[in-house]
């Protein structure tokens, strides 16, 4: 290589005194948009597809593999979600209403309910009554659509794959989230590290989009909507898959079972 090649343009002032946060702004903006490409390359909610595709993802990891072969005895059928740190809710929404449409339709009119006091409550806390109303009217009028048995598994798989739609559910559910956490805040506290209060980490932690759920979102959401539903773990600890139940009192059944694997979470079907 010549010396000629070799030479690099001299710096700026400006670009040698670059602000090191700004330049950590950038390198975080990019890698955001690199995350959103691949995310929107997903469907948000797929149709049902034999959970044995997994096995694809962990060819060379015999550990997962194993761990899927588990799965696969268990829960024939999965559904994806996109991974895109709504994982938990869209999921949830979808699993929730596409299961009472196996339901007598009292089960979504006392959904529609609960609901209903919810959003109050909510607006209570100090919540613009406006902004709350638009997201709870849309996830209304689609509980409505099942009560009345005017939808089926493909007109939801069909509302869930709309981002407008399919993200004011997931709005709606944040919204359940934290309100039920800040009117529990005694009990929800201790599950906190630091000195943040439950308040703080519903705004950083629950109600913006696209920041993934753990437990206590778990909790609150089925604590709030007084439903169960049952969570199989994929970690690479352990001997193989566990299944946890919210609540776990030993009596309420599972309308439901998510399969969460680092990070993300999809609905798996045990028929």
């Amino acid at each position: 290589m010549s010396e000629q090649a070799e030479q690099k343009p001299p710096q700026s002032e400006e670009n040698s005194s670059a602000d090191p946060g700004s330049l950590y702004e950038a390198y975080q903006k990019q890698q955001q948009d690199i995350e959103n490409e691949i995310a929107m390359a997903q469907a948000l909610i797929t149709p049902a597809i034999p959970t044995s595709n997994l096995k694809q993802e962990y060819t060379d990891d015999p550990v997962f593999l194993a761990k899927c072969e588990q799965l696969c005895a268990r829960y024939p059928r999965l559904r994806r979600t996109r991974g895109d740190g709504n994982c938990f809710y869209r999921g949830f929404g979808f699993a929730y209403l596409d299961q009472l449409l196996q339901q007598p339709p009292e089960a979504a009119a006392k959904l529609k309910e609960i609901c209903r006091q919810r959003k109050d409550a909510i607006i209570e806390l100090g919540y613009s009554s406006v902004t709350v109303d638009d997201f709870y009217d849309a996830f209304s009028e689609l509980v409505e659509t099942v009560e009345r048995r005017e939808c089926s598994t493909a007109n939801l798989e069909s509302v869930f794959n709309n981002p407008g739609q399919s993200d004011y559910v997931v709005v709606f559910l944040r919204l359940l989230v934290s309100g039920h956490l800040q009117t529990h805040a005694d009990f929800f506290q201790s599950f906190l590290d630091g000195e943040q209060t439950i308040k703080d980490f519903c705004a950083t932690e629950v109600e913006p989009m696209r920041h993934e759920s753990d437990h206590i979102h778990i909790i609150a959401l089925t604590q709030t909507l007084e439903t169960c539903i049952a969570v199989e773990y994929m970690h690479r600890d352990g001997a193989g898959i566990s299944r946890h139940t919210f609540p776990d009192d030993g009596q309420s059944v599972p309308v439901l079972t998510l399969l969460y694997r680092p990070g993300h979470y999809d609905i798996i079907y045990d028929s």
